[in-house]
């Protein structure tokens, strides 16, 4: 796990398959909210499995899981198999983040479409950005459930 300063004092916190063998996880994370540190972006890099089924934490490749983020502002999932179930408990988990922004998943599977009953109207309230990219990025239309390019 790696972690920047940004200037305007945020923290980025980077999780790497690579290094998902080493021992790490809830304690590193415990330490910097122990330490009062916001984590303000999660970018997780070939290291995202699943979600719990409360949608209250993520589970990490290695087995580590993450508990709801409050301070996050954007989550980014890389290189992941992201079924219709698994995205919806990623929204849910997304919006137990009270400064969520934006949700990104890149080179990931992901739905074509989406019922756009089931997308939470507070993610639509919040105006929160849920980008995809493949190829070229896209976008999640929330009326319409389905993806449109950027």
């Amino acid at each position: 796990m790696q972690h920047q300063i940004t200037a305007d004092g945020s923290v980025v916190v980077y999780i790497f398959q690579e290094e998902l063998h080493q021992q790490w996880g809830k304690k590193e994370l415990a330490v910097l909210s122990t330490a009062g540190v916001s984590i303000s972006r999660l970018y997780l890099d070939i290291s995202f499995s699943n979600i719990t089924d409360d949608a209250q934490s993520i589970i990490l490749t290695s087995g580590c899981t993450i508990p709801v983020l409050h301070t996050v502002r954007q989550l980014r999932i890389r290189y992941a198999d992201v079924d219709l179930e698994v995205f919806h408990r990623i929204l849910a988990y997304t919006m137990a983040c009270a400064e969520i922004t934006e949700l990104n998943f890149e080179y990931c599977e992901v739905p074509d479409k989406v019922d756009p009953e089931m997308i939470p109207h507070l993610l639509k309230q919040r105006r929160v950005k849920v980008v995809c990219y493949s190829k070229k990025w896209s976008r999640l239309d929330f009326e319409t459930g389905s993806w449109k390019p950027c």
